[in-house]
């Protein structure tokens, strides 16, 4: 029996759009009635686990189940599953009538008793869908226990309980022991997870671990036009072998490797299929100081990136570019009228102190948020539109987000003010606490200035700005945009992803094909012969329509023959030939020359004119010389010398506070000492002059 032969239910596959989730709910109620007492399902981020298990919910209470618990590692998971927006929105692709008058949920903060999943009601309808927190039915793992135990004895039929995000517990934990003794209790567990793989190697419920060498013949190697091969690795992801098929033996250096026991879902799968679509991945290149010289992140070694990645993505440069690109793909979004209510979400790194202390906490997240407000400031759209930002970053002794963070990541979530007088968040600033679940459709444009670069916790954080969102005309959401800091490790994962998309598989193709037309041996295209006009041969023009042999002084012969103020000149440009007949027809006219662009200077020209230019302090104390001398007032030149400075560094978008010595751009120091100039005139109209 197949899912959609349920006769409580009617399925259609042709409005689900994501297949793979109704074949996930078909295994799993495969298995629970062949007795198995688990099932784990390797499903990726943004596939729709919460739909699964709203689907699941419904099917389990037509089999009779007693009840179904679902565990989240976040209150928040834990909310949304609950939440009857979410679940009508989950059910109403797939469902065709009859459940949202049966379905009742609940969340829950404390488990009072082992009859906690029956409603207190008399007569009334049994729960559809309880949800917890991991911690707390851990914590309560004696209630759930006999609660499990209970339900079994007197019904006859296993409860159910579903874990999302499982990979965060690996057998030999207290959590997953806990599962363990609910599911000898007589619970059938179903376990879900973006990515079996955890770093240390260890297996998880509903999980099984297989030789290496078992798993490469599995492998399945792809092959695309012109014999280009792939192979899926670990996380599902396509990957080019581009040497040979030993390539695929160091996939994976471990020996053991995890598979799911239920459905696997690869990367490539969700590209392809569309639910990851438009992934538009941008990286931002800035310049460092390395060594005393200046460089670009993109042109230095993974070595030398790892070594400094966490000072990189703090600095001042590094928030600067990307906040700029981030408010330019927000307002542009912004201004299509379908698109009003598009969200900002921004990554930053962890503390690098690891301080809870007020003024060391949150450093990166404050001075993302001020070059954000900056950049917001100049865009004439958004800063008429009072934007509202969050940092939102604090957490409980357990990791999870605290009371205060939880409120925040339920605002992001909202497009309209709620009947609690709760505003709508547009931007969120967040750490990685905030990864996990957030499914946000608003959310279109990603700001990525962390310091991950692989595992579960960055494919998380990558697909964020991916869930699907249905515009008013039906239409779906474009590519949703995301501005990443070019270092090589990070610029290699994302070009994974655009590998993974149809769109970059077909690039990948029309690369080798250019290649091979490259590599193709041709032969040299003819020089162009030039005549003298009566049959005799004068000398050859090259493809380019260069002079490559002959005799050049017999070709000017001709020209100051056909044009005779030319006698004196010795030289004549391509372009005065052919006006003038050097040419026998119009094949190899040459074009007109474009007028040459100004040159931008190098980054060591920059040095070099930084050099020459008064240094940033100097000019300063000149200035406010010139405005309110030493020898007059001390006291006030030295206040105007400090005016002066800070206006020109926030002209830069920099801190008042930064100290000029810590920037590293050369094109910012140019620019900060050119910014003199108009903070002199700011100070003079401030006192009235």
């Amino acid at each position: 029996m197949t899912i959609h032969e349920f006769p409580h239910l009617r399925f259609k596959y042709e409005d689900a759009g994501r297949p793979p989730i109704l074949e996930a709910a078909d295994m799993t109620l495969a298995a629970y009635i062949k007795g198995r007492d688990s099932i784990g399902h390797n499903l990726p981020p943004r596939m729709g686990k919460s739909t699964l298990i709203h689907i699941l919910a419904v099917e389990f209470q037509a089999q009779g189940a007693p009840f179904v618990h679902a565990m989240t590692p976040w209150t928040s998971l834990a909310s949304q599953l609950t939440s009857s927006d979410k679940i009508t929105a989950n059910l109403e692709r797939v469902v065709a009538e009859g459940w949202d008058d049966t379905f009742v949920c609940q969340a829950m903060d404390v488990l009072p008793s082992t009859r906690y999943w029956q409603r207190q009601k008399k007569g009334a309808d049994r729960y559809t869908l309880l949800a917890t927190t991991i911690h707390l039915a851990n914590y309560h793992s004696f209630v759930v226990e006999n609660a499990v135990s209970l339900a079994y004895e007197s019904s006859g039929k296993r409860p159910v309980i579903i874990v999302d995000e499982v990979h965060l517990m690996a057998l030999g934990q207290k959590w997953a022991d806990a599962l363990l003794r609910f599911q000898q209790a007589g619970a059938y567990v179903v376990t879900m997870t973006g990515t079996a793989k955890r770093a240390d190697d260890a297996c998880i419920l509903g999980f099984k671990q297989e030789p290496l060498s078992d798993w490469e013949e599995k492998s399945q190697v792809v092959t695309v036009e012109r014999g280009i091969p792939y192979y899926k690795d670990a996380d599902g992801l396509l990957v080019r072998v581009r040497n040979d098929k030993n390539e695929l033996r160091k996939v994976n250096e471990r020996r053991i490797v995890t598979v799911a026991t239920g459905l696997t879902v690869g990367w490539d799968v969700a590209f392809s299929s569309g639910w990851m679509h438009g992934v538009n991945p941008q990286p931002q290149d800035f310049t460092v100081v390395l060594d005393g010289e200046p460089v670009a992140i993109s042109g230095v070694s993974l070595d030398v990136a790892k070594k400094n990645l966490g000072r990189w993505v703090r600095s001042s440069e590094c928030c600067r570019h990307l906040a700029a690109k981030g408010v330019e793909w927000l307002s542009v979004r912004r201004s299509r009228e379908l698109e009003r209510n598009t969200k900002m979400l921004v990554v930053t790194a962890a503390d690098e102190l690891g301080s809870r202390d007020d003024k060391e906490a949150n450093v990166h997240a404050r001075e993302m948020r001020r070059q954000i407000e900056s950049a917001i400031s100049e865009d004439p759209l958004l800063s008429e539109q009072d934007l509202l930002i969050e940092v939102c970053t604090s957490t409980t002794e357990t990791g999870e987000p605290d009371e205060k963070a939880a409120e925040k990541l339920y605002r992001f979530g909202l497009t309209r003010t709620d009947d609690k007088g709760r505003e709508p968040i547009d931007i969120l600033i967040v750490k990685g606490m905030g990864l996990v679940g957030l499914d946000v459709p608003e959310c279109k444009v990603l700001i990525d200035c962390s310091t991950f670069r692989a595992g579960p916790v960055k494919s998380q954080l990558a697909t964020r700005p991916l869930t699907v969102w249905t515009l008013a005309d039906g239409s779906l959401a474009p590519d949703a945009q995301i501005a990443y800091p070019c270092d090589p490790a990070n610029h290699a994962f994302y070009e994974s992803l655009a590998l993974a998309s149809g769109e970059g598989k077909e690039r990948v193709v029309l690369e080798a094909q250019q290649e091979e037309v490259i590599n193709e041996v041709k032969d040299p295209p003819a020089p162009l012969e030039i005549e003298d006009g009566s049959g005799r041969q004068i000398g050859y023009l090259d493809e380019s329509a260069k002079w490559v042999e002959g005799d050049y002084d017999r070709l000017l012969a001709r020209i100051h023959a056909t044009w005779p103020e030319t006698v004196n000149i010795r030289r004549i440009t391509l372009i005065e030939m052919y006006r003038n007949g050097a040419f026998p027809d119009d094949a190899m006219v040459p074009e007109e020359p474009k007028p040459a662009k100004p040159k931008k200077p190098r980054v060591q020209d920059l040095g070099a004119e930084l050099d020459d230019a008064e240094a940033f302090g100097a000019k300063a104390n000149k200035i406010a010389n010139e405005i309110s001398p030493y020898a007059a007032d001390p006291a006030r030149y030295r206040e105007t010398v400090r005016l002066l400075q800070s206006k020109a560094k926030q002209r830069c978008r920099l801190s008042p506070d930064l100290s000029v010595s810590n920037v590293q751009d050369p094109a910012l120091k140019a620019e900060l000492v050119k910014a003199l100039n108009a903070a002199k005139q700011e100070v003079l109209q401030e006192m009235g002059r």
